[in-house]
């Protein structure tokens, strides 16, 4: 397994552990295996959370799987389990949740790019500083404090300094 395999895993565990553990459970079986699931998520350690070996892998998306199926009532229970046989897990199962084939895919609604594009544009500040005026706040800023320091450390006014460094050069 290389790298960005493992990391691709790690983000699967992670999506499901966040799903589990931030779904409420509809029935009693489903608060178990949350609970089941919150101990044995607190035991795995970080290395193997981010580098997942394919047993903990597995389990966690069986664990995961179980769930699913315990949180639907009695009625419901053999759908979740079709479900979850007829749709391997992938990213986006446990993005959404809800094992969403391909087709169920095209029905979800996108977002229209020019609204989102006038949403960033309205976000932008009422105005902006300009760069040169930034410099020369910075300019003058490190000026002073360098002639503060310097009228700390000689104990001499530094504009009586500069008159006479002026006047010798003939400024």
């Amino acid at each position: 397994m290389g790298l960005a395999e493992a990391g691709s895993q790690a983000g699967e565990m992670q999506a499901v552990a966040d799903f589990i553990m931030t779904t409420n459970p509809i029935t009693p079986e489903a608060a178990q295996q949350r609970d089941a699931f919150i101990l044995r998520w607190e035991d795995i350690g970080w290395f193997d959370k981010s580098f997942p070996s394919q047993e903990t892998y597995d389990e966690i998306m069986n664990r995961n799987n179980q769930f699913w199926i315990a949180n639907h009532p009695a009625a419901e229970r053999q759908i979740a389990v079709n479900v979850v046989k007829n749709n391997p897990t992938s990213p986006r199962q446990t993005s959404g949740g809800l094992f969403p084939t391909d087709e169920r895919l095209e029905d979800i609604e996108r977002p229209d790019i020019d609204v989102l594009e006038e949403q960033i544009e309205d976000a932008k500040p009422l105005f902006e500083i300009p760069v040169w005026f930034k410099t020369g706040v910075i300019v003058a800023v490190l000026g002073g404090a360098a002639l503060g320091i310097a009228k700390i450390v000689t104990g001499l006014n530094p504009m009586a300094l500069a008159a006479r460094f002026a006047a010798k050069k003939g400024v």
